[in-house]
């Protein structure tokens, strides 16, 4: 199984993200408030033998559940690491074989109704992608846009969800995603912030998320994968936030390491001016971008910079990283200008 699909499966198995991916949906596409209580998974179309191997690729979790004005719903629910030209079909393939399969046992009619077909799309590709609509995909003789069936799309890493109120569990995910370095990882206390919920399991599943997250770092570039190589700190084996803050500290001292030996080995000249570089980028931005000036002037003295190393910077990162003035004040501290104006 993908790195990816291991990811969501994680999130899709823990009940409480499961109700929080359901109560955005009903949020979103204004079906009212679902009773929570009612929430039943459903095969997924590749567990449905009528279909064959033809949609064996489609859905990653479908919920059935009725909302508290009584309505049936169904919620098919498919993440998508990368663009599909066809999608949109596919999950309208999907929601239909999924009624059609219920039929067989309950026989719907116009007394007993089908549950309502709706779906969620979620994407996760490092670009930012909109799928086409059926009326692209039928040259135009649909009209509708949206596969037919009300439907959510959600870009993980590109969508802007400042207006979606979206439940903490979710807007954990989203950070997850959007981490690309253990600095971002530290800073935005999502140990903290995943160690404050109050459901152990949801706890757990958030914490495996980013750790998968971290893991896949590797796979990204050379200068990860030899941090990896070189931890001493198992990321398989984190299984609490606190442990995740631990190993996100190790990999940060790691990162800078063997991105200060990368620039020595690749530089003969100007390693003065490197190890300066790479100091500015390590506490930019948590000190604040407006200190830059001042930092590339204190450490203009070579007998100022000696006071300074990777792990030290670290460490005032992780005593100081929510407090950019607090930062700012404890790097001036070690260069021996404490007297130095906030």
């Amino acid at each position: 199984m993908a790195l990816s699909d291991r990811k969501y499966k994680i999130l899709f198995d823990c009940d409480s993200i499961a109700k929080a991916w359901i109560v955005l949906a009903c949020q979103r596409l204004g079906l009212g408030d679902p009773d929570l209580a009612s929430v039943r998974d459903l095969p997924t179309v590749r567990d449905l033998s009528a279909w064959g191997n033809l949609l064996e690729q489609i859905q990653d979790r479908c919920w059935r559940f009725r909302t508290r004005q009584g309505e049936g719903v169904l919620l098919a629910c498919e993440v998508q690491s990368r663009p599909d030209y066809l999608i949109m079909m596919r999950l309208v393939a999907y929601a239909s074989g999924t009624v059609v399969a219920l039929d067989r046992a309950e026989h719907f009619s116009s007394r007993r109704p089908p549950p309502l077909p709706c779906l969620l799309l979620v994407y996760t590709g490092a670009r930012a992608w909109n799928p086409p609509g059926m009326n692209v995909l039928t040259g135009g003789r649909v009209s509708n846009p949206v596969p037919l069936f009300p439907y959510l799309y959600m870009d993980v890493l590109h969508g802007n969800f400042r207006t979606w109120d979206l439940p903490k569990e979710l807007e954990l995910m989203v950070q997850a995603e959007r981490t690309r370095t253990p600095s971002a990882l530290l800073t935005g206390n999502f140990p903290e912030n995943v160690a404050a919920l109050p459901d152990p399991h949801t706890v757990r599943a958030l914490v495996d998320f980013m750790k998968l997250t971290m893991i896949a770092w590797a796979e990204e570039n050379v200068h990860d994968r030899a941090i990896q190589d070189a931890l001493h700190y198992d990321l398989r084996k984190v299984t609490t936030p606190e442990e995740l803050a631990m190993a996100a500290q190790e990999y940060q001292r790691g990162y800078f390491a063997v991105k200060e030996e990368g620039r020595q080995e690749g530089l003969q000249e100007g390693l003065f001016q490197a190890k300066v570089d790479l100091m500015v980028e390590m506490l930019l931005p948590a000190a604040g971008t407006e200190f830059e000036e001042e930092l590339r002037l204190l450490l203009g003295d070579e007998r100022l910079v000696s006071r300074l190393d990777v792990n030290t910077i670290v460490d005032l990162r992780i005593q100081h990283g929510a407090d950019p003035a607090g930062l700012r004040q404890a790097v001036r501290s070690q260069l021996g200008n404490p007297g130095l104006a906030v």
